[in-house]
């Protein structure tokens, strides 16, 4: 089965390599173990990135989980914040509801990381090989 591509559209900012990396800790606990972008420049537009998933990924003040809450995106069922201005709260350990949350998260994750390094991203992300394996640890 071919899934189709989309395209991703690039300002000049966002040529910059971005990246988050994550590594789970248990089936409802996970880290960010490293980001390279914060507040404004995080995001394609400012400081969030939606995923084709629809799990919002945003830098904020700390590292959290949220579910169901309305953004500026409408609601959204997840909502990630990672690591923002408190930097003394970059090693806080965030946590889901359930083990499904975790990949979802994990494939909005790859998504970031393909947009900002690839630009083209499969619209079914669980059939995405080419990613590095060491962006995650488990």
């Amino acid at each position: 089965m071919s899934y189709p591509l989309r395209s991703l559209q690039k300002n000049d900012d966002d040529i910059q390599q971005k990246h988050i990396k994550i590594k789970v800790i248990s089936d409802k606990e996970f880290i960010i173990t490293s980001q390279s972008h914060r507040g404004p420049g995080f995001g394609s537009k400012g400081e969030e990135f939606l995923a084709s998933n629809g799990v919002l990924l945003y830098s904020a003040v700390y590292p959290r989980v949220y579910f169901d809450e309305p953004t500026t995106w409408g609601r959204r069922s997840i909502s990630v914040a990672c690591r923002g201005a408190e930097q003394e709260r970059d090693e806080d350990i965030l946590y889901v509801k359930k083990a499904s949350d975790i990949h979802k998260i994990m494939e909005a994750v790859k998504e970031y990381n393909l947009f900002f390094n690839g630009g083209l991203v499969y619209e079914d992300m669980s059939h995405l090989s080419h990613l590095e394996e060491n962006l995650f640890e488990i």
